[in-house]
């Protein structure tokens, strides 16, 4: 099997409002155990519980915060909020933004636990059966 380690430039990517074209297909024609993450792009998030990004969009500074959806220590997914600098400071941002996020993600993985549970059980009592 292929593997496929993702360097930050691609995660960054595909946080944008309109990724590339081709890194979208490509991405589609990948499937999801052959990706991987990077230990920096992961360290980064993993060191402060989120990850930020700033740049110009336009006429104005877009800042990006990320928070991971974790599952057993894996990354299933990021829930980013974007906004403009100008209209929110980033440090108001990360007061606003980040406990929502955190709390968001942290009920999402506990969706995705109690549902792996559940189907763990079924594919035992169908075994068992």
């Amino acid at each position: 099997m292929t593997v496929y380690l993702l360097d930050t430039n691609v995660v960054s990517e595909l946080r944008r409002a309109r990724p590339h074209g081709a890194v979208l297909a490509w991405l589609q024609s990948v499937s999801d155990a052959e990706l991987h993450i990077s230990a920096v792009t992961l360290g980064e998030i993993q060191a402060s519980g989120y990850a930020t990004a700033t740049r110009t969009r336009r006429l104005m500074e877009e800042i990006s915060i990320a928070v991971p959806v974790l599952l057993h220590d894996r990354v299933l997914a990021c829930l980013t909020v974007r906004f403009a600098s100008s209209a929110v400071p980033l440090k108001n941002g990360l007061e606003r933004f980040l406990p929502k996020l955190r709390e968001c993600a942290t009920k999402i993985s506990a969706l995705f636990a109690e549902q792996q549970a559940e189907s763990s059980l079924k594919s035992a009592a169908e075994t068992a059966a």
